[in-house]
């Protein structure tokens, strides 16, 4: 089972922009490193699109698209070095170009 962090990111954007943002870790992950990035979930799916790295106890994600007017919530599961699975949660408002 999953440990879900309880503090949730918010980032603002609009459609054209492609924004790269920081997902940190260490707080959730007590000395641990993250071994893999198992999932990246975006709800509602659809416009919204990411490509992401990681490294240390961070994830950084680059995001782009989405629809105006639209909250989208990104939702990335972790494998940590004592093979813990932890998620991290943002929203993402896209707001009008």
């Amino acid at each position: 089972m999953a440990r879900v962090r309880k503090a949730k990111q918010v980032l603002e954007k609009t459609p054209g922009e492609i924004r790269k943002v920081d997902m940190e870790f260490g707080a959730d992950i007590s000395g641990a490193t993250i071994s893999s990035v198992t999932s990246v979930t975006i709800s509602p799916a659809a416009q919204l699109t990411e490509t992401h790295t990681f490294s240390g106890t961070q994830v950084e994600l680059k995001l782009s698209a989405g629809n105006a007017g639209t909250t989208y919530e990104v939702v990335v599961r972790v494998v940590t070095s004592d093979s813990e699975t932890v998620d991290g949660s943002m929203d993402v408002v896209v707001g009008d170009a």
